[in-house]
């Protein structure tokens, strides 16, 4: 028995609208290329011709000593110099940034060492950072304990907590 030209289409607005319904949910969906994400542990702050990229400051203890890292680039042709202040106290910390260069903060001399951290590792620090022409920008930078990755940014003095020992790990576990 041959389909009657009725069924047929009914069956072809059928799978219009089944094609329809499918995809119309992108159409109200943003595209999340389109959306600049910070992919990284950190954050990223543009001050004038500096990009910081990836901030996080490394400390073991509220209070305590810590390191800015992070990624510098200056995109202007001139020298930049970084100033980065913790908003709870601590000295301000300045950094020299050459035009046209990558910086990667927290190694060797481009160590920016914070004398006070005003939050513990795991909560997020409010500080400052500015260049000598710019305004003031605040900034929450994440504060993340010195183990794994981070380990070799530890502050000076800086002790890591005991590991378990096997026998300790055996009794929790039953």
């Amino acid at each position: 028995m041959k389909p009657s030209q009725t069924t047929r289409a009914r069956a072809g607005a059928a799978a219009l609208l089944a094609v329809a319904a499918t995809t119309g949910c992108s159409y109200t969906s943003p595209f999340q290329t389109d959306e600049t994400m910070s992919l990284g542990d950190g954050v990223p702050v543009d001050i004038g011709d500096l990009e910081l990229r990836n901030l996080v400051v490394v400390s073991g203890e509220e209070g305590g000593e810590g390191t800015l890292t992070g990624t510098a680039v200056n995109t202007g042709s001139k020298d930049v110099q970084l100033q980065v202040a913790v908003a709870d106290g601590g000295e301000p910390v300045t950094a020299d940034m050459p035009p046209g260069e990558v910086v990667l903060l927290g190694e060797g001399s481009d160590a920016v060492k914070l004398s006070k951290v005003p939050a513990p590792p795991g909560a997020m620090a409010e500080m400052t950072v500015a260049t000598g022409s710019s305004d003031v920008t605040p900034v929450s930078v994440p504060v993340l304990p010195p183990i794994g990755y981070y380990e070799e940014f530890a502050p000076p003095g800086y002790t890591p907590p005991a590991e378990p020992s096997e026998s300790e790990t055996e009794s929790e576990e039953h």
